[in-house]
């Protein structure tokens, strides 16, 4: 919808909004999944987890983005400029997002504190 109503033309940023949401919801799923698996874990276990958990579902859409340009040329997102620039920007957005969900995770199960001190 978003590339059909032309966002991405009009708003520049609107590709980091969705990547940055997008890394908060997928974090939330995976604690979600592995909350019993990560119950008696340390915090930054937890947290080196869920981020990385994240990130490598994001590397794989990027290449899975790059698939689809590359056989069967399909742009994602007009106008989409798949250069180095916006495949880091993408997982940097990714990253951030996924950065305050475990953060928020970590506070609501109360490990914040144990991450910290």
């Amino acid at each position: 919808m978003s590339a059909t109503q032309g966002f991405y033309f009009y708003f520049w940023w609107f590709d980091m909004l969705l990547l940055f949401i997008g890394g908060v919801i997928i974090t939330i799923f995976i604690g979600i999944c592995f909350e019993k698996n990560l119950r008696a874990k340390p915090a930054l276990f937890i947290l080196a987890f869920l981020v990385g958990a994240t990130m490598l579902i994001g590397v794989f859409w990027e290449f899975f983005e790059w698939i689809l340009e590359h056989t069967l040329f399909l742009n994602s997102m007009p106008p989409h400029n798949p250069t180095l620039e916006d495949l880091l920007s993408d997982l940097l957005m990714d990253l951030i997002g996924s950065l305050v969900a475990s953060l928020w995770y970590l506070r609501s199960k109360k490990l914040i504190y144990e991450a910290v001190s």
